[in-house]
């Protein structure tokens, strides 16, 4: 398996585009499967999900790593082609970088703002932090505790170092979280998060 694999075609960079699709790579990640395991752990019909590993063993992103028989019937086993994917950014349909990340963000953005829209009723909480910034997140009616809906949004003056702290840290949230998920069958409700990092100042 490679290390890393660059999209070289329009399929290629559509597939790797599509959070649905990056779902399905991501459970191959984990361990090789049938289209029923991915069916399973991904709350999707078989059938859609065989359609869709179809065209990704067809656009060469995973490949048939072996058989396991079932019922007296061969069940294809599917896995990655490489540890990461790359699209180059001449592959997308995005005329700026500042566009393709926009795209990319908007589908879960919508999510985001359609959870707190289902709210019937929430304070806006403004408050300052220890450094004295201003920030405003949801909060319960009665102002006593913030809302699991949470949207914050700072400023802060960084060096190179705390900067590059920052991103490890933020990694390692990341996986541990990711340690925590809870598989489909598992009791447990579904949450979003977003962790955004860039160059920029707040206006205040």
């Amino acid at each position: 398996m490679k290390d890393v694999f660059i999209a070289q075609t329009p399929e290629q960079a559509r597939l790797l585009q599509d959070m649905i699709y990056v779902g399905l790579l991501g459970r191959l990640l984990k361990s090789d499967a049938s289209a029923g395991e991915v069916a399973k752990d991904k709350a999707q019909t078989v059938q859609q999900v065989h359609h869709r590993l179809t065209r990704l063993h067809q656009a060469e992103l995973i490949e048939v790593r072996g058989e396991r028989t079932r019922g007296g019937r061969p069940v294809k086993l599917y896995g990655p082609v490489a540890r990461e994917y790359r699209v180059p950014f001449a592959l997308t349909d995005a005329a700026t970088v500042g566009e393709l990340i926009r795209e990319s963000h908007r589908p879960l953005l919508d999510l985001h703002y359609e959870a707190i829209s289902r709210l019937q009723t929430a304070d806006l909480l403004i408050r300052q932090n220890e450094r004295g910034q201003m920030f405003m997140t949801l909060a319960d009616t009665d102002g006593q505790d913030e809302a699991v809906l949470h949207s914050a949004f700072l400023g802060y003056r960084l060096t190179p170092q705390t900067v590059q702290e920052l991103q490890e840290r933020l990694t390692t949230l990341a996986e541990w979280l990711g340690s925590q998920a809870l598989k489909r069958e598992e009791r447990g409700e579904d949450y979003l998060l977003g962790l955004l990092l860039a160059p920029g100042q707040v206006k205040r």
